[in-house]
């Protein structure tokens, strides 16, 4: 199920993106079929560290979208007091969503650690997962969306559509 809302994430990112430079709008069933071939490819991996090459390219992906968008956030900042401080009613059940999908991954990432603790008994370092990066992300997202970051962006926004696709 996590799988199926994050492709749906990203297929409206990506057409929003077409959307905006394009000009015409793809039905987002069609992006979410064509991202599917990829995605059920990286299912079929039996074993996780053939993937570490394509964790390695999403954390330097996390990182850049990241300093693009504490820069963002940084250059047009408001008064404390034009703020909000709590949101809508109605946003609440983007945040749980959001939460619950986030606190997810953690649950898989710690059978993986808990396998490999097990598989390395004799070993006196025990690894610690620290799932940080999904959390800050979606925190940070949060926040671009309080921040304006509804509007259309320009075209000297090119970072904040880099983001839309990389992240």
């Amino acid at each position: 199920m996590t799988c199926s809302c994050y492709t749906v994430i990203m297929a409206k990112n990506f057409n929003y993106v077409v959307n905006h430079h394009l000009g015409y709008d793809v039905e987002i069933r069609i992006t979410i079929a064509i991202m599917m071939v990829p995605l059920i490819l990286l299912a079929y991996v039996p074993n996780l560290k053939y993937l570490a090459p394509f964790s390695m390219v999403a954390n330097g992906f996390m990182a850049v979208g990241l300093g693009i968008t504490f820069y963002y956030l940084v250059i047009n900042l408001k008064p404390v007091s034009e703020v909000a401080m709590i949101a809508d009613v109605g946003t609440m059940p983007v945040f749980l969503s959001i939460t619950i999908f986030a606190i997810e991954a953690i649950g898989v990432t710690h059978q993986y650690l808990h396998r490999r603790i097990v598989a390395h008994k004799n070993s006196i370092r025990k690894e610690n997962i620290d799932n940080c990066p999904d959390i800050t992300k979606d925190e940070v997202l949060e926040a671009i969306k309080r921040t304006n970051s509804n509007k259309v962006t320009g075209p000297n926004q090119v970072p904040v559509e880099i983001i839309k696709l990389i992240v």
